[in-house]
């Protein structure tokens, strides 16, 4: 390949700017916090109290989604980016210290409010149970007040991909921010890639949703307002098209998006016109902390997806897709993935390059 193609980045990633405060517990006490299990919920101040005075943390760690995503990304040796909002305390000085130090360009440029306003940084609460299952109650906070101002289109114009985090579509405020996002990153030329995030979000939005994915296949629209790449697990995508998996997976197909589908146990499904890649799930010798695994599994992908594509400087990046190694790009997710749930937290702790090259992935 003829690596000629120029993008400051690799990927920018937009989401919810959060710190993790990590603890394990049993099934009461998610009963007792009303929380559906293996979810996540929105919470409140009120939440955030009780919860304070109810639990005790094993470690705070800036997390939210797509931001784990950047930082996965970042310890494969990409250039990641992204953008967010903090408020002006100490969870914002520690969200913002940690994903500089982990390599990506942090983007806030509306985001640090002074504390008096009312406003803080927000976090999820996450409580791991004995089977690994991760339940997540988000106090929100400064990062759902995110906006079209916040979205930094100098640093999108320089990305080869634009990540997307579905939590954000839960507000319209977030959701016009994402939109401009994604109209931005059209124009540029460049790829827009969507995490559905969580079942309770594909639930609320599953007619829009599927506008964006089936838009892919008219990329003509002049509003640029749809994605060219999709994350979902299995459950997410079965309830997208409120069917079974196969069949669900068939209706992706259908589409001119490339789909990387997670389906736990059983390794990923991913689909691209024609192609169908199955990709079997690394043998573990246990799992201890299942979050973060979607987020990390599309660090890995996405890095052997625009790795590859740098490669195709002669072709316009959509047009590149069709010559993606689709198998490699999905074991380096795997690779990613089985490293993140061997170990509480969103984050990895050891080098994902590194591994990569110890496993033959990357050279």
């Amino acid at each position: 390949m003829n690596l000629t193609r120029k993008h400051e980045f690799d990927v920018v990633g937009i989401g919810n700017a959060l710190v993790d405060v990590m603890a394990r517990s049993g099934e009461d006490t998610i009963e007792e916090f009303g929380l559906p299990k293996g979810a996540m919920s929105l919470v409140g101040l009120d939440f955030v109290q009780q919860a304070t005075s109810k639990i005790t943390p094993e470690s705070y760690i800036s997390g939210g989604s797509v931001a784990n995503t950047c930082v996965g990304l970042a310890s494969l040796g990409a250039k990641a980016g992204f953008i967010g909002r903090i408020a002006k305390d100490d969870f914002g000085k520690a969200f913002d210290g940690d994903i500089t130090k982990a390599g990506v360009t942090f983007r806030h440029k509306a985001a640090h409010r002074p504390h008096d306003s009312g406003d803080a940084t927000g976090r999820c609460y996450i409580f791991v149970t004995p089977d690994a299952e991760r339940t997540m109650a988000t106090f929100l906070g400064v990062a759902g007040q995110l906006t079209e101002v916040d979205i930094d289109t100098s640093l999108i114009e320089n990305a080869m991909v634009t990540y997307l985090e579905g939590y954000l579509w839960d507000l319209d405020r977030t959701k016009d921010a994402l939109k401009h996002a994604m109209t931005a990153t059209h124009q540029a030329g460049h790829l827009v890639a969507l995490s559905l995030s969580d079942p309770y979000v594909v639930e609320r939005h599953r007619d829009e949703l599927q506008e964006l994915i089936e838009g892919a296949s008219s990329p003509s629209d002049s509003s640029g307002v749809y994605v060219d790449i999709v994350f979902g697990n299995e459950e997410e995508v079965s309830l997208l098209y409120k069917d079974s998996f196969s069949k669900a997976a068939e209706r992706i197909a259908s589409n001119n998006v490339l789909a990387a589908l997670t389906r736990g146990a059983k390794g990923s499904l991913i689909l691209f016109g024609d192609e169908s890649v199955t990709i079997e799930s690394k043998k573990l010798s246990g799992v201890v902390d299942t979050t973060g695994a979607g987020d990390l599994y599309a660090a890995g992908f996405l890095f052997g997806l625009t790795r590859q594509v740098r490669g195709y400087s002669d072709l316009t990046l959509r047009q590149s897709l069709d010559h993606v190694n689709l198998e490699q790009s999905g074991m380096l997710g795997n690779l990613a993935a089985a490293e993140i749930i061997s170990h509480m937290g969103s984050r990895p702790k050891v080098s994902l390059a590194k591994l990569a090259k110890s496993e033959g992935l990357i050279s």
